[in-house]
């Protein structure tokens, strides 16, 4: 037998292993996370009328956007440890008047984290809606479930219901 030459076994086998490290190797690089929603409210519509999210890894990052926050979500920010929870926030200036907003899903490709968010959109028939607010979600995600791979990026994706 040549060199290069496998029996149709030892092939499939190949294969196999090969798709089992791929698979683990994709898991891997979007793998869910553990997460949980912190606060969700609404607050003033800001000037740039584009939905954005922000990360907070520190109290500096923080207070960039806490002080569109009610009071009361003020406060409950104030008491996450950001040494063991790193915090999103996610808000919908700009997107269609919506009602029910809700965090779905987070999950990790490399640095960067997507963060789902649904909303229902009026009901149909509605032709005209005047928005007074936006509404915001936050989502604390525990480090310990990033394992060591501090985020950089934050992909926000927004879901429609009717």
């Amino acid at each position: 037998m040549g060199r290069g030459h496998l029996t149709r076994a030892a092939r499939f086998q190949a294969l196999g292993a090969a798709a089992v490290a791929a698979a683990a190797l994709a898991a891997s690089s979007s793998a869910g996370l553990s997460w949980y929603e912190v606060a969700a409210g609404s607050t003033p519509q800001a000037s740039s009328h584009v939905a954005r999210a922000y990360l907070a890894l520190t109290k500096t990052q923080e207070r960039v956007w806490t002080p569109r926050l009610s009071t009361r979500d003020r406060a409950t920010i104030a008491r996450v440890n950001l040494s063991k929870t790193i915090l999103v926030a996610a808000f919908l200036d700009g997107a269609p008047c919506s009602t029910r907003v809700v965090a779905t899903g987070v999950t990790r490709r490399a640095r960067t984290l997507a963060v789902s968010i649904s909303y229902t959109l009026p009901p149909v028939g509605i032709s005209l809606c005047i928005r007074s607010s936006t509404p915001y979600v936050i989502v604390g995600i525990p480090r310990a479930s990033l394992g060591g791979v501090k985020p950089n990026r934050i992909s926000l994706i927004l879901h429609a219901r009717s």
